[in-house]
């Protein structure tokens, strides 16, 4: 039910009292893992510029390692990251699209063909405060709307989070 749906969801996403960026990224690893069952994702979080999204991660996330230099500028028109954050919904990014450096350095540390696309646009203002990339193995990840009504419900509510942290 819907009501089950929030508590799982706040539960996910509960944060200690003096909670870093680094407790953020974490829950929003877990809730992806946790709600939807995605297991290999990169959170990128815009930079106070707002000139790109930079890949952020915690200790033990997955692919920590590699993410540290990884990051979008919104001048590449030509990313199909940027591209699909400018558009607002989520979608699916396919590797054979990608046409930048960035773009095809995720694609392989995700090590997949298609990457679920998730930018966190601020409910109230609209303003993007970062995107969620997750690692697919089918191209059509969402059969129901109602999961892409709950996509959305976690977009929304770690957007609102994030803006703590800015």
């Amino acid at each position: 039910s819907q009501a089950t749906w929030h508590v799982r969801l706040e539960s996910v996403l509960q944060l200690p009292p003096r909670a870093c960026l680094d407790d953020m990224v974490c829950a929003i690893h877990q809730g992806m893992s946790q709600l939807f069952g995605f297991r290999r994702l990169v959170f990128l979080q815009i930079d106070g510029g707002h000139t790109c999204l930079q890949a952020r991660g915690y200790e033990g996330c997955y692919a920590k390692e590699n993410i540290r230099n990884i990051q979008f500028m919104f001048s590449s028109g030509a990313s199909v990251v940027v591209q699909a954050c400018r558009s607002g919904g989520s979608q699916v990014l396919f590797k054979s699209a990608a046409q930048t450096l960035a773009d095809r350095q995720l694609f392989t540390i995700l090590r997949t063909e298609n990457i679920l696309c998730l930018p966190l646009n601020h409910p109230a203002s609209g303003d993007l405060v970062g995107c969620i990339l997750c690692a697919q193995d089918q191209p059509e990840p969402v059969t129901r709307e109602s999961q892409n009504d709950q996509l959305r419900g976690f977009a929304n509510r770690v957007a609102l989070k994030l803006n703590s942290f800015s």
